[in-house]
């Protein structure tokens, strides 16, 4: 098969959101199985872009309209690449099945195409190899972080989407900026162009535009002090979304970090940059742990066991080392997977008990 199918993974969850319209008469169990159908089909695509990287020792390139970098942009998917887009694909099919006993609010047709782009942007963030188409894939998974929070109708889930909304709006600034930064140092926007290009960066300019860019994305990977929004959004979001966040929406955000941080290791004053990541990742820790213990609200709690545990895989990531490389992958599979399935049960057992409170 030709590599450019792998291009269907962000062309299948974008195009089945639009179609969800179309069946929208069909009732609620038609839209879900509909959702159920796509994510099938997206974790289809995965694994078989997973078996064709590991099985070739290769990564798949995809050239959008066959236009070649900087004029072009461009999919790559190599091994950490095709591992995290498969655990996003299996993740949002699993989530689809408890979409069925999970979701009864209306309506299900925007909570449906919402569901797709949630998966379409974290696809897109782990997938692109262009900063900027970075960016916009991050927007979109922010966009429907947003509205998905609140989709639940509550006072909370209102209050939760605002805190995130404004955060968010925060990080994407910064992290813009960031771009523009190392855009007009290296003049490229493609991620193994400016790899190549970075040790001819001033060092002062590549040290705050790799800052601010570790500051924007510190949103979606739920570091402090950019994280407030998520124990809100945890709690308040719908049980299959609470999943997906701590699943692979943080994962998107990790793996968008660790991967600009080290394409701009040949920099000067990149170890700079590794010692706030350190800072940023302590606190990240030190806070969620201790505000777990305060919890009575059992997703609340697993939100902030989430959060600490995401300041341990960004810490083994900050500490610039093979090893500490070795140990924020693995960390971050173990977390995808234990973590969804923490959130699944409590999910179920919220659904049948009508809450998550401790004293349910």
């Amino acid at each position: 098969m030709n590599g450019q199918y792998a291009s269907l993974l962000i062309a299948l969850p974008l195009l089945g959101a639009f179609f969800v319209p179309l069946i929208k008469g069909l009732g609620k169990k038609a839209i879900k199985t509909y959702v159920l159908i796509i994510t099938a089909i997206q974790t289809g695509i995965a694994a078989w872009v997973f078996q064709q990287v590991y099985s070739t020792g290769k990564p798949i390139i995809v050239m959008a309209g066959g236009w070649r970098p900087p004029i072009g942009i461009n999919l790559y998917i190599g091994h950490f690449a095709a591992l995290f887009v498969l655990i996003v694909a299996i993740a949002s099919f699993l989530m689809a099945v408890f979409n069925f006993k999970a979701i009864d609010v209306e309506p299900i047709d925007k909570y449906a195409m919402l569901f797709l782009l949630l998966m379409l942007g974290a696809t897109g963030m782990i997938a692109t190899g262009d900063i900027f188409n970075l960016f916009v894939f991050m927007e979109i998974t922010s966009i429907t972080a947003y509205a998905l929070t609140a989709y639940n109708k509550t006072g909370e889930a209102a209050e939760a989407s605002l805190k995130y909304m404004i955060l968010g709006g925060i990080g994407s600034s910064f992290f813009l900026i960031g771009v523009a930064l190392i855009y007009g140092a290296t003049g490229t926007l493609n991620m193994a162009q400016i790899a190549q290009l970075a040790g001819n960066i001033d060092p002062t300019v590549a040290q705050v535009g790799l800052a601010l860019i570790v500051f924007g994305l510190a949103v979606e990977a739920e570091l402090f002090p950019l994280n407030a929004w998520a124990p809100d959004a945890y709690q308040a979001a719908p049980h299959p979304i609470t999943a997906m966040f701590s699943a692979f929406v943080v994962k998107a955000g990790l793996y968008a970090m660790a991967r600009i941080l080290y394409l701009m290791s040949s920099v000067g004053t990149w170890h700079n940059v590794l010692k706030l990541l350190v800072v940023m990742a302590t606190l990240t820790v030190v806070v969620a742990e201790f505000s777990a213990l305060r919890q009575r609200n059992v997703k609340r709690m697993i939100a902030y066991s989430s959060i600490s545990q995401v300041g341990l895989i960004a810490l083994a990531f900050a500490l610039g080392t093979q090893a500490g490389v070795d140990a924020g992958v693995f960390q971050m599979i173990n977390h995808a997977i234990i973590k969804a399935l923490l959130f699944l049960g409590v999910g179920y057992v919220a659904v049948q008990l009508g809450g998550a409170d401790i004293e349910n």
